[in-house]
């Protein structure tokens, strides 16, 4: 494996830190997105038959590796998963070192876990053997253990807070294709953490992890597209005097769904301001920020719909922007309703209606002030 010595190295300085420090109460408030914790939970305990726990644990005291990591999460979180089993931490570290003690790497990882959430007065927090069994697992090559390892240097969590041995770390588990340690990599040259920013790496890193995030779920992969559409459009602002580098990162980031990048470029083409003007590609921007219920987006397509800016003049269509923007609070589209109300643009004239809606408008910049 490529980073075998080194990774014994490593682990072993953590584990002699780890053992040095005391366990310190920490506040951490750097931005972790949700889909970088474990996803694992239902799948695990997909195959266990609560009713049948007699039997799974005959099968794993006579060896199954698999049903002992399963009664490990059983006991674990308990009646969350089976009626009448509660949460009993000792039992289910017993059974994950059961599974780990035959090598399983994923039950050294839920028992590192384990031991550094503690919480039950029987089985208190220990993150010495935290470390030692993340250590371990991170020891055969399991990239699960070396991102645990990661996030204990970067919280300075019984070892000293150290960003540059965190960011090797996690470098080292994206060697190994981990999906969240690529972001983590990432976002880390993004921000300059563990060293000198550096948007190249946090580019390459970012595109690694696009790439393995087709195969997750829509959480997952809306999360990520989420953190590089922030990279990139950071980036096209950091290039403010190269239009041309601007606009090519702000489609980048527009591409993965970055809102503010997608109101940048449908501006940008609607004015004409550092690209030809081009009220479809505007129309198409916009469009897509509406489907993130933006309603300056909404606001601006019914505009585009009114004046036939790059289609047929519709008013009935720029009533259904402005509609769809009202609901959700917008005072300008309550005028702009109004408006068609009072000079019968698509729908009959109405001067009572108009009012109505003038006065709605009016409410709704009260409530928005």
């Amino acid at each position: 494996m490529k980073h075998h010595f080194w990774i014994e190295v490593l682990v072993l300085g953590i584990w002699i830190a780890g053992s040095a420090a005391h366990a310190e109460e920490y506040s951490y408030n750097y931005y972790e997105p949700g889909f970088l914790y474990e996803q694992t939970l239902e799948n695990v305990m997909n195959a266990v038959d609560p009713e049948d726990l007699v039997g799974m644990i005959q099968a794993a005291n006579k060896g199954d590796v698999e049903l002992q990591y399963r009664l490990g999460y059983l006991y674990e979180y308990g009646t969350q998963f089976a009626l009448g089993v509660k949460t009993n931490y000792n039992a289910a570290a017993q059974w994950y070192q059961k599974a780990a003690d035959t090598g399983s790497t994923r039950a050294m990882v839920a028992l590192g876990k384990l031991y550094k959430k503690g919480g039950q007065s029987n089985f208190p927090r220990n993150i010495a053997e935290a470390i030692r069994w993340f250590g371990d697992a991170a020891r055969q090559g399991d990239p699960e253990g070396l991102y645990e390892l990661g996030i204990l240097y970067e919280q300075g969590d019984g070892v000293h807070r150290d960003d540059k041995k965190a960011l090797e770390i996690y470098e080292a588990a994206a060697d190994m294709r981990m999906l969240k340690a690529h972001v983590k990599v990432g976002l880390f040259y993004q921000y300059g953490r563990g060293g000198t920013r550096d948007y190249r790496k946090a580019i390459d890193h970012f595109q690694q992890a696009l790439k393995l995030v087709e195969n997750e779920n829509q959480t997952i992969k809306e999360s990520v597209y989420s953190l590089a559409g922030i990279l990139y459009a950071q980036i096209a602002e950091t290039n403010q005097d190269n239009k041309g580098l601007r606009l090519k990162w702000h489609i980048a980031a527009a591409e993965v769904g970055n809102l503010s990048s997608q109101l940048f470029l449908a501006n940008a083409y609607m004015n004409g301001d550092g690209v030809p003007r081009d009220y479809v590609e505007a129309r198409k921007w916009f469009e897509y920020a509406a489907r993130q219920e933006n309603t300056y987006a909404m606001v601006r397509l019914g505009y585009i719909y009114a004046n036939g800016f790059g289609v047929e003049q519709d008013y009935r269509k720029a009533l259904k922007w402005y509609h769809e923007a009202v609901q959700l609070g917008d005072p300008e589209a309550a005028w702009n309703i109004g408006n068609f109300y009072q000079k019968g643009l698509g729908v009959q004239r109405n001067e009572q209606k108009a009012t109505l809606w003038f006065t709605r408008m009016n409410a709704l910049r009260k409530r928005t002030r």
